[in-house]
């Protein structure tokens, strides 16, 4: 994964030289002390949505850290996905589940930090999540369902990356499973995405 080390760290280079020329501006003009006024007043407004009582600041750190939890998360899938569990006597759809499983640990361990790191209070977070639940109650059930056919696709192993199956009249290659679908390359390189709950419910011929 060289190509893609060196992508995000010259990203994170630019970035961290931007901000020090930034700071150095700021300070050459000598209105660093009237800028940081300004900027902590922002970030210190607070603001309700509901029975939740956060700041501007607080959710921009929020932000920031389920970015991060994203970006490491897919950095441990890979890893272990490629690097580790490849070495290993494991099939490459378990170790496409444990990685996957990873990746989704470290998203949820991201989302609790946040929310804790954003202020957001043990009550507040259950507001939040009842909200959420309601969501996927009204609107989300396909979604979830298809979350859970993905880890029975990605632990039971019907199907692997690299088969050739014939589904809902299209036969191809196995090229991607995710969490929500499948993709199946047929020999005209038409990519199929298939839903997981079609591939766990329905007929699938594997050749």
């Amino acid at each position: 994964n060289r190509d893609r080390v060196v992508g995000v760290s010259s990203l994170l280079i630019r970035l961290a030289a931007l901000v020090i020329w930034l700071r150095a501006v700021i300070a050459w003009f000598g209105v660093d002390r009237q800028i940081l006024v300004r900027v902590r007043e922002v970030l210190t407004h607070r603001f309700s949505i509901g029975a939740v009582d956060i700041s501007i600041g607080s959710v921009l750190l929020f932000i920031l850290i389920i970015w991060l939890a994203t970006w490491l998360g897919r950095i441990v899938r890979t890893l272990l996905r490629d690097d580790v569990l490849s070495r290993m006597s494991v099939s490459t759809g378990q170790a496409d589940a444990w990685a996957t499983l990873a990746q989704w640990g470290i998203l949820i361990a991201g989302i609790l930090f946040a929310a804790a790191s954003a202020g957001i209070a043990g009550g507040q977070l259950a507001v939040l999540a009842g909200a959420l639940g309601v969501g996927i109650g009204f609107g989300l059930q396909e979604v979830v369902a298809n979350l859970v056919c993905g880890l029975m696709l990605l632990f039971e192993s019907p199907i692997r990356m690299g088969d050739v199956v014939t589904v809902e009249g299209t036969t191809g290659t196995v090229t991607r499973i995710r969490m929500r679908a499948t993709t199946i390359t047929n020999w005209d390189r038409q990519e199929l995405v298939v839903p997981n709950k079609n591939l766990i419910t329905g007929t699938i011929l594997n050749w």
